[in-house]
């Protein structure tokens, strides 16, 4: 395939994308178990009043708030009507948290059976919920809301409550992203392809005999400039800017490398500090790299002061230092591809856009698993147009090894790494043999086995052979 006209080698590039987006659009259908019912607003409505209820299990009810305290929450009524054809539950307050709700409805004298229940996942800041019903003679009905809500009351109305698949809301818009993603991924290979073609492309083995002819890896002033300002912001927002109540959980992964630095010594899971009561759980099951170079920093910070404050920002330093490592590791990898002005649009979107500054500044492992991201696509385009030598295969190990150290959602560019290789070796076979292309793979999962297998080891011995530490957790 090595001499494919460039035309033919992009169609290859192209459906390998929409294949991409066929995976994508399978696995997200296969998750749909929930949906969203509506109905209209002008429909009739009785209420039911809360006093009605025929039974409510295991849950702890303060006034009109409602606490699950056991596996197998319920609340049972009994319609005394027919042809009822849905129920609408009002909350008094907003969610907090997405919820998940089973509703079971039954003739009277039948039993709740999987036959004849809805399932649906109520969003945060939700304050009513719509179920439907089957019409027929009086029924019996089980509500299981398995989360902290505030009653306000309950409606029934004869009118139908309609099912709406969640693809047409937040689905809808993540397959715009997925898709945007593969064709921003499907050009960037192309770049890459069209790069090697006008530098005259040897095979692997004449490349040890040809001076590099690539793109320099230097910065420029501009870029350096570019690179501090956005430290200077990035450590400005961690520092100025934000309180703990604005961090998605940070109160919960601040404790886990405080607790190494009060400590000096690395927590199990289930360390009752660290357990954060109303989830039951903590985040030092994964115990993953940010947390130790968080914890560092900290160490360092306590040499000069022991400020509550100082110490809580210097566990931060972490994002912003990979937030700062992204940006450096964007502009590198666009001069890898293009010398046009318009790079700049992708570093931008990659360093500036407000979610992105967003997690630069407070405890989290989104940034560090975001700036492996970028490490790994910069690795990715270096070693395609080197043809995947020694030292880059050692250079992905590297990537990769820190990638399985920053958090699970990266984990899949571990499969898009083996996909990218197979896909060389298919469009290079004739300059390299087997036994070199399984040589390579076996480097790489050498290298990434010394980076991050320690982590993995170390969950499987503490948490009976659960590595990733999730059942546990």
């Amino acid at each position: 395939m090595k001499n494919l006209p460039l035309k033919h080698r992009r169609l290859i590039y192209l459906a390998i994308a929409i294949l991409f987006i066929i995976i994508e659009c399978a696995v997200w259908k296969t998750n749909l178990k929930t949906q969203k019912y509506v109905i209209n607003e002008s429909c009739d409505f009785i209420t039911v009043l809360p006093s009605e209820i025929a039974l409510v299990h295991q849950y702890k009810v303060d006034g009109d708030v409602y606490t699950p305290n056991g596996d197998d929450p319920q609340i049972i009524f009994s319609l005394s009507k027919a042809g009822y054809r849905s129920f609408v539950i009002n909350l008094k307050e907003p969610l907090k948290e997405d919820t998940f709700v089973q509703f079971f409805y039954a003739k009277t004298g039948d039993g709740f059976s999987e036959n004849n229940k809805a399932e649906l996942l109520v969003k945060q800041g939700e304050t009513s919920v719509i179920l439907p019903l089957k019409s027929g003679t009086d029924q019996n009905v089980r509500l299981d809301f398995n989360g902290v809500f505030s009653l306000d009351g309950f409606k029934v109305s004869t009118a139908t409550a309609n099912k709406i698949d969640r693809t047409t809301e937040d689905y809808l818009r993540l397959a715009v992203i997925i898709l945007a993603t593969l064709i921003a991924i499907s050009y960037v290979i192309y770049r890459i392809e069209k790069s090697c073609y006008n530098r005259n492309f040897l095979p692997l083995n004449k490349l040890s005999k040809v001076k590099k002819a690539f793109a320099t890896q230097k910065l420029s002033g501009k870029e350096k400039l570019y690179i501090l300002l956005c430290f200077i912001l990035y450590f400005g927002w961690s520092a100025v800017f934000l309180n703990f109540k604005f961090g998605p959980d940070e109160i919960m992964r601040y404790a886990v490398p405080k607790f190494m630095f009060d400590n000096k010594a690395l927590p199990y899971g289930s360390e009752p500090s660290l357990i954060f009561l109303p989830y039951g759980t903590s985040y030092a099951f994964q115990l993953t790299l940010p947390y130790y170079i968080s914890a560092f920093f900290m160490t360092l910070t306590s040499f000069f002061t022991k400020d509550a404050n100082i110490l809580w920002v210097a566990a931060r330093f972490t994002s912003v230092l990979s937030m700062t490592g992204a940006c450096y590791f964007a502009i590198l990898f666009t001069k890898r591809i293009t010398k046009s002005p318009l790079r700049w649009v992708f570093i931008a979107i990659c360093s500036v856009t407000p979610q992105l500054v967003f997690i630069s500044s407070y405890v989290n492992l989104d940034s560090f698993g975001y700036f492996t991201v970028t490490l790994l696509l910069y690795t990715f385009t270096v070693s395609l147009q080197n043809g995947w030598n020694i030292k880059h295969c050692i250079n992905t190990g590297i990537s990769l090894g820190l990638c399985l150290l920053s958090y699970p959602f990266a984990y899949p560019y571990l499969a898009g790494t083996l996909v990218i290789y197979i896909i060389w070796y298919i469009l290079n076979r004739k300059e390299i043999t087997f036994k070199d292309f399984v040589i390579r793979a076996l480097i790489m999962v050498g290298v990434i086995l010394l980076v991050s297998g320690w982590y993995f080891i170390r969950n499987a011995i503490l948490y009976n052979g659960d590595f990733l530490a999730i059942n546990v957790s």
